[in-house]
C-alpha cells in the first residue's frame, strides 16, 4: 500500500511538471501563439475616396450604443424595427472592414460578414473541453491551441489585426455583435449556427479552464477585460435560466472583474460595465 501511495504521488508530481513546461513553452508546441503574436499590425490603414462613407468616425458613429448608461438589452425587449437596424449596423461594420487594406489583403472571396459567421459556426460545431481539462497532456494541449486548431493560423492572425487596428472601436463594436450574436441564437433560423449553450461553453472556457485563463491572460487588458465581461453576461444569463450545468460560481470571477475595471482607464464605458457587474453580483448573491 505504501509503495502504491508513493507512485500516485510521483506520477501526479511528473504530470503537473510537464503541465507546467508545456504552458511555459507553449510557443514551441502551439504554433498559433508564435504566428499570431509578432505579427501584429499597429497602423490603421488609409480609407480611399471610393470608401469615404465607411471611415471610423462615420462607422463608430452608427454602432454606438444611443446612451453609454444602457445596456445590452433582453431579447424580449427588443422590436423587429431595433432588430432590423441592430443587424444593418453589423453589415455597416463589416462593409467598413471590406474597405481596409489590412482586409483586402486577405483576400476574402465571400466578404468579412460571410467569413466571420462561417468562423463562429465552426467554433460552434467544435467548442472546447470545459471540465476535464486535466484529465491527460493531450487534451490540455488540445484546449490551448483550441482557436489555431479550429479556425486556422491564418484566421487567429486575421482576428487579432482586426483587434490592433480597430481598437478605438472595440467596446461598441464588441457590444453590438453580443447583442446581434444572441439576437440570431434566439432566432435558430439566423445567419449563424449557433446556439445558446454553445455560448455558455465558451463562457466557461475563458473562466474557468487553464487554457480559457491563458489565452486572456496573453490579450491586452482592455480586451481581456471586455472578453471576461461578456463571458460573465453569457455565465449570469445561463445562472438565471438554470442552464450552468458546470455549476461556475461567477461572483469570484464578477469580483476580480470590478477590481480590475476600476483601476483601469482604457475603458470608455467603464462606469456602465461596473454598474452591471454590481447588478450580477447582487443577483447573483440573492440565488445562492
Amino acid at each position: 500500500m505504501k509503495k502504491n501511495r508513493w507512485l500516485a504521488v510521483i506520477f501526479v508530481a511528473v504530470f503537473l511538471i510537464l503541465a507546467v513546461v508545456i504552458f511555459l513553452h507553449r510557443d514551441s508546441f502551439f504554433p498559433d501563439e508564435r504566428m499570431a503574436t509578432g505579427e501584429r499590425s499597429e497602423a490603421v490603414s488609409v480609407v480611399s475616396e471610393k470608401d469615404a462613407k465607411y471611415d471610423k468616425k462615420s462607422v463608430r458613429k452608427k454602432i454606438m450604443p444611443p446612451s453609454p448608461k444602457e445596456g445590452v438589452p433582453e431579447l424580449s425587449d427588443v422590436e423587429k424595427g431595433d432588430q432590423d437596424q441592430l443587424q444593418e449596423r453589423v453589415e455597416q461594420f463589416f462593409d467598413y472592414l471590406d474597405g481596409q487594406d489590412y482586409i483586402r489583403a486577405c483576400k476574402l472571396e465571400e466578404g468579412s460578414y460571410q467569413h466571420f459567421t462561417g468562423l463562429i459556426s465552426k467554433l460552434s460545431s467544435r467548442t472546447p473541453v470545459v471540465s476535464g481539462e486535466m484529465r491527460d497532456l493531450y487534451t490540455l494541449r488540445c484546449n490551448i491551441a483550441h482557436f489555431y486548431r479550429i479556425t486556422g493560423g491564418k484566421n487567429v492572425l486575421l482576428v487579432k489585426n482586426i483587434l490592433s487596428n480597430e481598437r478605438k472601436m472595440i467596446e461598441p463594436v464588441m457590444e453590438m455583435l453580443y447583442e446581434w450574436g444572441l439576437r440570431e441564437i434566439e432566432n435558430k433560423s439566423g445567419k449563424i449556427e449557433a446556439c445558446a449553450g454553445d455560448l455558455y461553453e465558451y463562457a466557461a472556457f475563458f473562466l474557468n479552464t487553464v487554457a480559457g485563463k491563458a489565452y486572456l491572460l496573453r490579450r491586452k487588458s482592455g480586451t481581456r477585460m471586455l472578453l471576461t465581461y461578456y463571458s460573465i453576461l453569457t455565465l449570469d444569463m445561463a445562472d438565471r435560466e438554470n442552464l450552468n450545468r458546470y455549476g461556475v460560481d461567477i461572483v469570484p470571477h464578477v469580483d476580480l472583474l470590478i477590481d480590475d475595471i476600476s483601476r483601469y482607464s482604457g475603458l470608455d464605458h467603464k462606469d456602465k460595465y461596473l454598474e452591471r457587474l454590481d447588478s450580477i453580483r447582487k443577483s447573483a448573491g440573492n440565488r445562492a
